[in-house]
């Protein structure tokens, strides 16, 4: 039974290719003499898929991989493609060749032609120069121009000598409402760039559009084609400075013509043919009026005595009729014996903006300039440079203003489709980029910053004349400045600091339009506080009555006064000095007191004097309290914030505090305590620092917050965090315990950092200086076994450890740089980052919330200013590839590894999670193929059941 169907539909299958294949072959047949049909008509859109059906049919045909080339070097995009096929179609070029043929197997000569150009439209400029030089060797003359050849040669040259030297160009994509999927060009824009004309590539032909922009948002566009009453092969050429006289070139019929539209009761006019003298039977493909409204400059290829080969620009004038005149070649400065196009000019018409063939050209249409000079010539004309200029077609462009910026019609990878329409900046030494460039300076051992404030002064080093003068901020010591490009010297001038300078290079070519210079500190000139106590040196007094005691200080020092009776210190005093007069006011307590003056300076610069006063003791004695605190810390207190600090601090500090005579004394506040521990350690050449670091341990680990805890947290911290916690005075805000800042953090953040995370950041700081690079390499490696990732991670952080970095983010800056050396993609790093910085489940709002914590300026305003909607970022992968894609326009790129390296060390995601959120993707992965392999086992296993079945029944 089973061997009667085989046959049948062996039977049926002979009899239908029978049928079909003559049916097939005559389909191949004619879509072969389409497809050249649509080349001979140059429209390569139209061949390509038939030549790609041809060559499903015929994978050896070498015609057809010749013609597929030829049409990939016509796709924007897609012309890398064009390499391939044309490599193979030159292993068999036929000497015979015959265009157009049916039977043609192999590859015309051209073909190597072809694939130079292939090769330096992609900017493999060696191998064209080799593949033209060898197009050149075997090429017939009568057929082949060797000249031509030669000057393709020296185009890959000029682009080799133009890339060594490229411009700054600045691009802005229109957006949206302008771009979608298809093409946009020709864009030609009114003077104050409120109107736009351009064409677009619809499915059935290419349309007219009109925009208006306001607010800087350009509107949806309008369809003008019916207005105009045309419905296809019409493109715009330029419009008028104001907008309402529209000139359009015209296609149909194989001819070119140029038409114009004036815009008048809101509506524009129906076409009206420019008169004879700029149309002729010839072809005129662009025009564009002068901005005095008297001059056309137009292209045409006509044939005069002037004329000197392809297409040309001439220039007619207004007659007295206000109709345009016999037109004028420019002549050979401008125009050479190949193709002239898209001539445009700017604003005070002394500059023509033209697209050549000819010329210093550095391959294909390259867009030059020349000026008008005095006595009425152009100049000679000059590339406008790399990369506004490419080793492809470049034409179209609409300069604004000088012509320094203008519109472009262009293919990019990011844009939204095929050509899209961008506006450009060009920057050079004659329209310099501006910068902005931020900073930090203060004064060595500068306490108080009072009104004082510092000058920055920067000096172009070759145009000493421009001197930019800038002061900063007297709070914060930031400051700002706008430099053009160029190199800079800044000088830095304060008051008590000696002056600093400092080199600044703002290169044209810099991937950031600002600068986040490292801080700046003035070398102090200041080095005596002044202090004078101008009374006796000892007082003697019978009564409690209150002693005034005159001071003179440097206003701006700050005034500690320590009140002692014996050997108690009764109280401490914090003075700021705003007058260089000042009244000190006491109550001599019963016995022998002391009061020891010590002013602090603006530049940390001390100096000490003291007081003796005695006075008889009275009947009754009261010990006296600081006014602002209700009562002092009891000593049973004291001795256990004692132990605690001992407990905790290093074996010199330990020595130190246990041999402080702190029992002898009375304190208001802890920081009380804590600050005579600091002047103990500074006797014997311990930093006070060392103590803060003390006080942040105690806080975290005793539950026993102080002032100079919160203080050390801050100097060790960014972002979000580190302002919150400088703005923190735990007296004020009554915070007591390690709790307590832990919960109003948490408040005022959010809940974006919680007690958990508190005690995280506050650990990696007591832990090392830079604990995140342990955390790092904690979460790298333990991907080290996974198949995909494992190796490359091993490999950059053993090349990364070489280095002795012991900064976290450049840590993880350089491992990122070695695992994309090593052939990672940025979406696997970015995946990678993703599982080691969130939480399973994290979405991207919640995992910028985190990043910001760690953000310092400008990165910090660049992440909350990112709409993620826009850009369709929805976990916190898409956030960190973002990131990583624009990481060159955010700002400094340390910036962003560090806030990535401190969030990685806060959230210490365990290292089963890391591991399991990446093997839980990868699963995602296989499903797929899982899914068929079981099917294939279902279908094999009933196979197999049948095949015993049949074997067991008896033959018939």
């Amino acid at each position: 039974m089973i061997k009667r169907l085989i046959l049948l539909t062996l039977l049926l299958t002979l009899f239908s290719e029978c049928y079909v294949f003559p049916q097939a072959k005559v389909q191949i047949k004619l879509d072969f003499y389409e497809a050249e049909s649509w080349i001979l008509f140059e429209d390569f859109k139209e061949a390509l898929p038939l030549y790609a059906r041809l060559l499903q049919y015929y994978p050896n045909n070498s015609n057809y991989k010749y013609r597929l080339g030829q049409c990939y070097l016509n796709k924007p995009g897609e012309k890398e493609k064009a390499i391939g096929y044309l490599e193979d179609a030159v292993k068999n070029i036929n000497p015979r060749y015959k265009e157009g043929k049916y039977k043609e197997t192999g590859a015309p000569y051209d073909a190597l032609y072809y694939l130079a150009n292939a090769y330096r439209i992609n900017n493999q400029l060696d191998k064209a120069i080799e593949t033209y030089q060898l197009f050149k060797q075997n090429l017939d003359s009568k057929i082949y121009n060797p000249v031509v050849v030669e000057e393709q040669i020296q185009s890959c040259l000029h682009a080799k000598e133009l890339m060594n030297i490229p411009l700054y160009v600045k691009e802005q994509n229109l957006g949206s409402n302008i771009n979608e999927d298809n093409s946009e060009f020709n864009p030609v824009i009114s003077d104050d760039e409120r109107i736009m004309v351009f064409s677009k590539s619809e499915a059935f032909y290419d349309a007219i559009l009109y925009s208006t922009r306001s607010n800087g948002e350009w509107s949806g566009p309008i369809n003008l084609n019916e207005a105009l009453k045309v419905d296809q092969d019409l493109y715009p050429t330029s419009i008028s400075k104001d907008g309402k006289t529209l000139f359009l070139y015209s296609s149909t019929g194989y001819d070119g013509i140029i038409y114009s539209s004036t815009y008048e009761n809101g509506a524009w006019s129906p076409l009206v043919k420019l008169n004879d003298n700029i149309n002729t039977k010839y072809w005129e493909s662009h025009a564009t009026i002068s901005h005095d409204n008297k001059k056309l400059y137009f292209t045409s290829n006509r044939k005069t005595k002037s004329s000197l080969g392809g297409l040309d620009i001439y220039v007619s004038v207004r007659d007295s009729s206000g109709d345009w005149g016999p037109p004028v070649n420019l002549g050979p400065v401008i125009n050479t014996p190949y193709h002239e196009e898209t001539p445009f000019l700017s604003s005070d018409d002394k500059t023509l903006f033209f697209s050549s063939r000819g010329h210093y050209n550095m391959g294909g249409y390259d867009i030059f300039y020349s000026t008008l000079l005095e006595n009425g010539q152009w100049s000679v004309p000059l590339n406008a440079g790399y990369p506004l200029n490419s080793t492809d077609d470049d034409v179209f462009f609409t300069p604004i203003n000088e012509g320094y910026e203008g519109y472009i019609a262009k293919y990019t990878p990011y844009g939204f489709g095929e050509q899209d329409i961008y506006r450009m900046e060009i920057f050079s030494d004659d329209h310099p980029r501006k910068f902005t460039i931020r900073g930090i300076v203060t004064i060595a051992d500068l306490l108080h910053n009072m009104d004082d404030r510092i000058k920055i002064s920067a000096l172009n080093n070759k145009k000493p004349d421009q001197i930019v003068v800038v002061y900063s901020n007297p709070q914060t010591g930031e400051y700002e400045l706008q430099l053009p490009q160029g190199n800079y010297d800044l000088t830095y001038e304060g008051p008590g600091g000696v002056k600093v300078q400092r080199n600044l290079d703002l290169s044209l070519t810099h991937p950031s339009d600002s600068f986040l210079l490292p801080g700046t500190i003035l070398p102090k000139s200041d080095f005596v506080a002044d202090l004078s106590v101008e009374s006796e040196n000892v007082i003697s007094v019978t009564k409690g009555d209150t002693i005034i005691i005159p001071v003179k200080a440097e206003p701006g020092s700050m005034l500690v006064v320590e009140h002692w009776l014996g050997d108690s210190l009764l109280y401490t005093e914090s003075i700021p000095i705003t007058d260089s007069a000042f009244y000190y006011k006491m109550v001599p307590q019963p016995g022998d007191n002391k009061v020891i003056f010590k002013v602090t300076d603006r530049f940390s610069n001390t100096t000490t004097a003291e007081v003796l006063i005695t006075r008889k003791p009275d009947d009754t004695v009261q010990q006296v309290i600081r006014p602002e605190y209700n009562r002092v810390i009891s000593e049973k207190q004291i001795a256990a914030l004692t132990e605690m600090q001992k407990n905790r601090a290093s074996d010199e500090l330990k020595k130190i505090i246990s041999e402080a005579e702190i029992q002898k004394y009375q304190f208001g506040r802890v920081d009380d305590q804590i600050s005579y521990i600091k002047e103990e350690a500074l006797k014997k050449g311990i930093s006070p620092e060392e103590v803060d670091r003390l006080a942040l341990e105690v806080a975290f680990r005793d539950n026993i917050l102080s002032q100079a805890a919160v203080d050390y947290l801050a100097k060790n911290t960014d972002g979000e965090l580190k302002k919150i916690l400088s703005e923190i005075d735990i007296y004020e805000l009554n915070l007591k315990t390690w709790n307590d800042l832990q919960e109003y953090i948490a408040e005022k953040t959010g809940g974006n950092i919680s007690p958990e995370a508190l005690d995280k950041i506050a650990a990696s700081i007591l832990a090392e200086p830079d604990l995140s690079i342990s955390y790092g390499k904690e979460k790298f490696l333990a991907l080290s076994e996974d198949p995909e990732f494992g190796k490359v991670l091993t490999q950059a952080v053993a090349a990364t450890e070489e280095k002795g970095i012991k900064e976290g983010g450049a840590w993880l800056q350089s491992v990122y740089n070695e695992s994309i050396k090593q052939g990672l993609s940025d979406r696997e790093f970015a995946k990678i980052l993703a599982a080691i910085s969130s939480m399973p489940g994290t979405d991207a709002e919640q995992f910028r919330k985190d990043l910001a914590v760690h953000a310092e300026e400008p990165f910090l305003s660049w992440l909350n200013s990112l709409d993620l909607k826009k850009e369709g970022i929805k976990t916190p992968e898409d956030l960190i590839l973002f990131i990583l894609k624009n990481k060159d326009k955010i700002g400094p790129e340390e910036l962003i590894f560090k806030a990535l390296a401190n969030l990685i060390a806060a959230k210490d995601i365990p290292v089963e999670t890391v591991k399991s959120g990446i093997a839980i993707e990868k699963e995602g992965k296989w499903w797929i193929l899982w899914l068929l392999l079981g099917a294939g086992l279902i279908f094999w296993f009933i196979w197999y059941r049948r095949r015993k079945k049949d074997k067991k029944q008896p033959a018939e």
